[in-house]
C-alpha cells in the first residue's frame, strides 16, 4: 500500500504532466495555425502577381501580352508595320545603333516623322523625351513621338509638352491598333 505522500507526488506529477500536455498542445495548435496563416498569405500573393500578370488585353485581335513579350528590335518593327497600316509612307526601320535615338522614320501629310520605341515594364522618364527630341533634329523630322506599351513618368509628360514631342502610351497604341488593319 502506497503512502498518502506517494500518493500526493503521483498526485501533483500527473497535474504537472496534465499542464505540460495541454501547454504543448496549444502551442502545436498554434504553430498549425501560424503555418496555415503563413501558406495562405504566400498564396494569395502570388495569386495576386499572377492576375495582376496575366491579365489579358486584347485589342483587335492583338493581344497585349504579345507585345509585352517582345523585345526592343521586336517591337521596333511591330511599331514601323503599325504605322504603314496607318496610312504611313516609306516607313523605315532605323540601325539598331547609332540612331541618336530614332528607330522608325515615317512620313505623312508631307511631314517626317520620328520614332522612338519602347517596350518597358515600367513607365518612362525624360530620358526617352530627351532622346528623341535630338534625334528628330537629327534627322530633320518634322515630329517627334516616344511610343511605348507602358506609360509616362509625369516629368515626361511636363518635359514632353514644353519641347513639343507627342507621347503615345498604351492607350493610344491600342487605338492606332483598332484603326489599324490588324
Amino acid at each position: 500500500m502506497r503512502s498518502p505522500r506517494n500518493k500526493v507526488q503521483m498526485f501533483l506529477f500527473l497535474i504537472f504532466i496534465s499542464v505540460i500536455f495541454v501547454v504543448m498542445h496549444k502551442l502545436f495548435l498554434l504553430l498549425v495555425n501560424l503555418a496555415l496563416i503563413l501558406i495562405i498569405t504566400i498564396l494569395c500573393i502570388k495569386l495576386f502577381k499572377k492576375s495582376k500578370r496575366d491579365k489579358v488585353i486584347v485589342c483587335n485581335n492583338i493581344n497585349f501580352q504579345e507585345i509585352d513579350c517582345m523585345n526592343g528590335l521586336e517591337f521596333e518593327h511591330f511599331i514601323a508595320n503599325l504605322l504603314k497600316r496607318n496610312d504611313y509612307k516609306q516607313v523605315q526601320v532605323t540601325k539598331a545603333s547609332g540612331d541618336f535615338g530614332v528607330d522608325v522614320l515615317a512620313k505623312k501629310d508631307n511631314r517626317i516623322w520620328a520614332f522612338q520605341c519602347k517596350r518597358y515594364s515600367s513607365k518612362l522618364g525624360v530620358r526617352s523625351v530627351q532622346e528623341i527630341y535630338s534625334g528628330a533634329k537629327k534627322y530633320k523630322a518634322d515630329i517627334a513621338v516616344v511610343v511605348t506599351n507602358s506609360y509616362f513618368t509625369s516629368s515626361a509628360v511636363e518635359m514632353a509638352s514644353d519641347l513639343s514631342v507627342l507621347l503615345w502610351d498604351r492607350n493610344v497604341l491600342c487605338k492606332l491598333i483598332k484603326t489599324s488593319a490588324y
